[in-house]
C-alpha cells in the first residue's frame, strides 16, 4: 500500500488532515487486509484497500472531491472520472 499511498500524494497535492484505518487478520499474525482513508485540507477524500489473500488482484484507489469521483483500478487497469453537472444532486419525487 506504500506505492498506493505515494501515487496518492502526488495526485492529491495537498496536505493530509486526518485518517482512518482498518485491518483484520486473517491467515496469519498481521493484517491480511487493510482499508484506510485519508482527508485532505481542500476537502479531498480517499480510500485505499489492500489485501493479501483477497482471491482476485484488488488494487484500486477512490478519491473523493466536491465536484468529482475519481475510480483508479490499477489491477483491472481502468480509470474512471465522474463529474457533477450541476451543484446539487438530487433524487427524483417519489
Amino acid at each position: 500500500m506504500i506505492h498506493d499511498l505515494d501515487i496518492l500524494l502526488a495526485l492529491v497535492q495537498d496536505t493530509v488532515v486526518g485518517f482512518e484505518a482498518f485491518g483484520a487478520k486473517v491467515l496469519s499474525d498481521h493484517e491480511d487486509i487493510v482499508k484506510v482513508r485519508l482527508r485532505f485540507s481542500r476537502g479531498c477524500v480517499a480510500d485505499v484497500s489492500a489485501s493479501r489473500v483477497s482471491l482476485e488482484k484488488y488494487r484500486k484507489i477512490r478519491i473523493f472531491q466536491p465536484d468529482s469521483y475519481i475510480s483508479v483500478d490499477y489491477a483491472g487497469k481502468s480509470l474512471k472520472v465522474y463529474k457533477k453537472k450541476t451543484e446539487v444532486v438530487r433524487s427524483s419525487p417519489t
